[in-house]
């Protein structure tokens, strides 16, 4: 586990492009020899790694990289039946988060506060996907999520580029689904 006092003092060589530090579930803190320091959480889908720029450090803490990270593969895959509107709550059933058998079994759901814009927004968009089973469906199916790859592309339309904000594909995504569609947004 990556304690603060680590991110804080290491340095990274000048004969090396970059250093990472390492924590756990894939997410690490890469520095570079010009000083920047970023937050990633790693991954891999279809074989090929992939990465989830989480924010620049110390601006983003360790905690809240670890959050970050944890709450990354939730928001695509988010359902109308976790959502409180009311209560402004999502809660996350344990099966659905990453834990071992036992506790995605007998462990407690996560619970994550809703702020009143989110609340707003998905109260807006509950007549356009509250009839299916996600708030964010795929283009070709509503009976799973959105791709990452649709999401990326909405991304890059809203201005990030791939180094400030990426989606992410949970595990229990790839392994159901095998790949994700593939298919691009379109700008109507």
């Amino acid at each position: 586990m990556l304690a603060d006092t680590a991110c804080k003092k290491t340095l990274c060589p000048a004969d090396k492009l970059r250093l990472r530090l390492a924590d756990s579930g894939g997410l690490y803190l890469q520095i570079e020899p010009s000083g920047s320091t970023r937050w990633f959480r790693k991954y891999r889908f279809d074989g090929k790694e992939k990465r989830l720029a989480l924010g620049s450090y110390p601006e983003v803490t360790l905690k809240a990289a670890c959050t970050g990270r944890d709450d990354a593969r939730n928001i695509r895959q988010m359902r109308w039946s976790d959502l409180d509107l009311d209560k402004a709550l999502w809660t996350i059933p344990a099966a659905d988060m990453k834990r071992t058998k036992t506790a995605k079994i007998n462990g407690r759901p996560h619970l994550v506060p809703l702020p009143t814009q989110a609340v707003e927004v998905l109260a807006d968009l509950k007549p356009l996907t509250g009839h299916g089973q996600y708030v964010f469906p795929s283009l070709l199916t509503g009976e799973r999520p959105m791709s990452d790859n649709t999401v990326n592309i909405a991304l890059r339309c809203m201005g990030f580029d791939n180094t400030e904000m990426t989606a992410t594909v949970s595990e229990r995504d790839s392994h159901d689904h095998g790949r994700a569609d593939g298919r691009r947004a379109r700008a109507h």
